[in-house]
């Protein structure tokens, strides 16, 4: 039976054709297997920091590769992401962050400022795709888990399990109490894997 998480789907999909694009940003084209191997390292970087099933991680970074790694490895890391707008005020990505608890955010050298004051740990996406501390990305593929495997350290992740925490607005009178937790086999519909070999 085929996973329902996506980072699975992304993991077996590299397996079997690791030579395939998986993502284009602008001028940089990353294969499947290159791919996997970012977003592996990136959720190595994110447990060492303490983050596990079920936790919360701030994303603050504009679109682009580097978001869709992020996105992988924290799922890797098997806990869901809070979305922060890099053109929001920063008073909004504070109170989101007071809001959901989450005590990493993984951004960029552009947007880190956004954080003074939040007390969360930022974590650059470029500083982490350089490689855990103390393990090269060899090291990081090697604790990397089977596309067959639906574990992660310390508990079982299945399809129920979140992808990510947003607030709701507009009709919402209060919207720091709405919070919306899609689950990954909701998100799953909504993706299109587009390939190119």
């Amino acid at each position: 039976m085929l996973s329902p998480l996506l980072h699975h789907r992304v993991a077996l999909r590299a397996t079997q054709s690791p030579s395939a694009v998986a993502v284009i940003d602008g001028q940089r084209h990353v294969t499947y297997a290159e791919l996997e191997e970012r977003a592996a390292l990136l959720a190595g970087h994110l447990r060492a920091q303490g983050v596990g099933p079920e936790g919360l991680v701030g994303v603050l970074l504009p679109r682009g590769l580097d978001l869709v790694v992020a996105l992988l490895g924290i799922w890797k890391a098997g806990a869901a992401y809070v979305p922060l707008d890099t053109t929001h005020p920063a008073d909004r990505v504070r109170r989101l962050l007071s809001d959901t608890g989450a005590s990493v955010v993984v951004t960029d050298a552009a947007a880190v400022g956004m954080l003074a004051g939040t007390g969360a740990s930022p974590l650059i996406a470029a500083d982490a795709l350089a490689g855990p501390a103390g393990a090269g990305p060899q090291a990081a593929l090697r604790r990397r888990p089977s596309p067959r495997s639906w574990r992660v350290p310390g508990r079982r992740v299945c399809s129920p399990s979140r992808t990510r925490t947003f607030r709701s607005s507009g009709s919402c009178r209060n919207w720091s109490r709405s919070a919306i937790c899609p689950a990954h086999r909701s998100t799953r519909r909504r993706s299109t894997c587009t390939t190119r070999s």
